[in-house]
C-alpha cells in the first residue's frame, strides 16, 4: 500500500484504480457484492481474536452456526491460501494453539466446506474491461482442498456453461456499481446447492494465465489500447 501511494501521488496513472485496491485487498468487500445481489458461500465475519482466544465450546458454536460438519477458517487478507484451515467435526484433533496464533492478530471469515471445491473444481473467469476473455478449472491435488499451483493444484482451460457466465456478469455489474470498471479481474466460484457463488474477485495484479489461451494476451492488450483511447479522448 506504501508503494501504490507513492504512485498514486506521482504523475503516474495505476489500473486498476487506488481505490479499487484498498476496497479489493480486505475480503470484506464481499459483503458489499452481496448487498448487490451476488451469492456467496454463508460466511460468519470475525474480528481479530486479541486476548480472546479459540477454544473448543467457540469452535463448536461456529460449526452450529454454519450448518455444516465441516468448516474452513482464513484470513480476511491473504494470498495462496497462507493460513487457511479446512476442520472437521468429527476429528478432535484441531491444533487450536495453532489457529489462535493466525488470528491473533488479523481478521477472519468462517465458511462451511463445500464439497464441490474438491469434487468438481474452483472456476476462474478472466474480464479484461468488463469483457469476458477465458476460463480455467482450477482442481486441487489428492488429499487436499487448495486449488493453487503453489499447493499442487491443476488447471485446465474450459468453456464455461451458460449459467456460469451469467454468474460472473452479474459479478462484473455489480463491481461496476460499486466501484468503475476494473481494466482486468479475475472472479472465482465454485459450484453451492443449484447456484455459482463468489469465492473472490481479484483485482490486484492476479495471475491472468495468458499461456492457458494463446488469444487471451491479445484480447487484454485490445482492452488496454480500448482504455487509453478513451482517457485520451
Amino acid at each position: 500500500m506504501a508503494v501504490l501511494t507513492d504512485i498514486e501521488q506521482s504523475t503516474a496513472r495505476l489500473e486498476n484504480s487506488f481505490e479499487m485496491v484498498k476496497w479489493n485487498i480486505d475480503k470484506i468487500y464481499l459483503q458489499q457484492l452481496e448487498q448487490q445481489g451476488v451469492p456467496l458461500v454463508p460466511t460468519i465475519w470475525q474480528s481479530r481474536l486479541g486476548n480472546n482466544a479459540i477454544n473448543q465450546a467457540q469452535l463448536d458454536s461456529w460449526f452450529s452456526e454454519s450448518g455444516s460438519e465441516q468448516m474452513v477458517l482464513k484470513p480476511r487478507i491473504s494470498a495462496n491460501s497462507d493460513n487457511t484451515f479446512w476442520l472437521k467435526k468429527s476429528e478432535s484433533c484441531y491444533d487450536i494453539e495453532q489457529l489462535n496464533s493466525a488470528f491473533s492478530e488479523r481478521d477472519f471469515m468462517i465458511q462451511p466446506f463445500v464439497p464441490a471445491v474438491i469434487e468438481e473444481g474452483e472456476y476462474s473467469l478472466f474480464y479484461f474491461n468488463g469483457e469476458y476473455s477465458h476460463a480455467i478449472l482450477k482442481t486441487p491435488k489428492d488429499e487436499d482442498f487448495r486449488v493453487q499451483e503453489e499447493h499442487g493444484g491443476r488447471l485446465k482451460l474450459i468453456t464455461p456453461e451458460a449459467k456460469l457466465i451469467a454468474s460472473a456478469d452479474h459479478c462484473m455489474f455489480a463491481i461496476k456499481q460499486t466501484h468503475e470498471m476494473p481494466l482486468y479481474a479475475r472472479l472465482d466460484l465454485i459450484r453451492f446447492k443449484n447456484d455459482f457463488v463468489l469465492m473472490e474477485a481479484e483485482m490486484i495484479e492476479p495471475s491472468l494465465y495468458f499461456n492457458m489461451d494463446p488469444a487471451s494476451a491479445e484480447r487484454f492488450a485490445e482492452a488496454f489500447v480500448t482504455r487509453m483511447t478513451a482517457l485520451l479522448s
